[in-house]
């Protein structure tokens, strides 16, 4: 992920919080945000997507080794999005915690004088007015007078992950919070290797711990449909003399029409109180041995009051340019959807740890799975 070099300020001391401001552009008209909670601007990173997720969040991306949510921002106020171009950069903002938001372009780092600071009512924008936090009028080069919206970011925030924010909103000359420390942890845990079983899901790649999963097969030809199942529902087929429940993620976690491949795969999983189901895959790559130093918590932002809980943790591979998102057995269960496809059977929880052993014997070509 490249950093973009750091902007010169057009006035006032370089470096200097006070009375600067970084303007920017959002759908042909011009915008700004306060210096101080503005961490560093950067372009448009590779981002793993998380289904399921407020619409405004883009996805996961890393930033020297830190999970960053990625927010678009033509999103947050209701634009529509715009084709990725070379002039779009992401402004990392401190709003409790470090947010990357998208814009179309940035422009500069203003000085701003405080009589060039004015309140935004009854203003017009492509943004609703209460978004905004002042005005910045200033003289233009052609005599007409240049105005700059500043958005109130903590407020957009606040509004698309429905008012979740802990943290008091930081006010335009407070210095920025710094991240709080993480708790230390022993050194013999950090040497311990999670192990995972990674597949991919619409070009997404996910994981599950391999003590969750009891085996792989692959998708049979013949699936019995269920009469007024939900859209997620595949159908069942018999395994091992009982009725296996398919649910596909692709429909689950909204992100399009599942696509009949010879690669698919149904991942069995032991839900607790369910018993098994089989999550039909696009197709399983590796068994996977990530040490616990590169095992991120889900950002506290996205899992407040259950949002986004059946992720459990994002692994950063191939030194951060790999995301994958780790999924909970235990926590699917909260979602209806699973519960629903579990119910279809009736039957108890069974563990095969056998099966999955001589499943996942020979994972280095994972298309061989049988």
């Amino acid at each position: 992920m490249d950093t973009l070099d750091p902007l010169a300020p057009a006035g006032g001391a370089p470096g200097a919080s006070d009375g600067q401001f970084v303007s920017f552009e959002l759908a042909g008209e011009k915008f700004a945000v306060p210096m101080a909670p503005v961490q560093e601007i950067i372009r448009l990173p590779d981002v793993a997507r998380l289904p399921l997720a407020p619409p405004a969040l883009l996805g996961l991306a890393n930033l020297r080794g830190r999970v960053l949510p990625l927010m678009s921002l033509r999103r947050l106020v209701g634009l529509p999005d715009l084709a990725q171009n070379d002039a779009a950069r992401a402004i990392v903002i401190h709003c409790g915690q470090a947010l990357g938001f998208l814009v179309d372009r940035v422009l500069s780092v203003l000085h701003v004088e405080p009589g060039e600071l004015q309140p935004a009512a009854g203003i017009q924008s492509v943004v609703q007015t209460d978004c905004l936090s002042g005005l910045i009028r200033r003289p233009g080069a052609d005599g007409h007078d240049d105005l700059l919206m500043v958005l109130d970011f903590d407020l957009l925030v606040e509004r698309a992950f429905r008012g979740l924010l802990r943290e008091p909103r930081q006010g335009a000359g407070e210095p920025v919070r710094q991240e709080t420390a993480p708790t230390p942890v022993d050194s013999d845990a950090l040497s311990q290797d999670l192990r995972m079983v990674s597949f991919t899901v619409a070009g997404q790649e996910y994981a599950l711990p391999i003590e969750d999963v009891q085996e792989i097969v692959q998708l049979p030809e013949t699936i019995t449909a269920l009469p007024q199942a939900p859209d997620h529902v595949r159908g069942v087929i018999t395994l091992r003399q009982r009725l296996l429940p398919l649910v596909d993620l692709r429909s689950l976690f909204h992100l399009g029409a599942p696509d009949a491949d010879a690669h698919q795969r149904i991942v069995v999983v032991s839900l607790p109180d369910c018993g098994p189901v089989g999550l039909v895959t696009d197709a399983v790559k590796e068994v996977l041995s990530v040490p616990q130093r590169l095992t991120d918590a889900v950002p506290e932002l996205l899992s407040r009051d259950g949002q986004l809980s059946e992720f459990s943790a994002i692994c950063r591979l191939d030194e951060g340019r790999r995301l994958v998102s780790v999924l909970s057995s235990a926590r699917l269960i909260g979602l209806d959807a699973v519960r629903e496809a579990a119910a279809l059977t009736g039957q108890s929880p069974s563990s095969r740890p056998d099966a999955m052993e001589s499943t996942m014997q020979d994972q280095h070509n994972p298309a061989e799975v049988p």
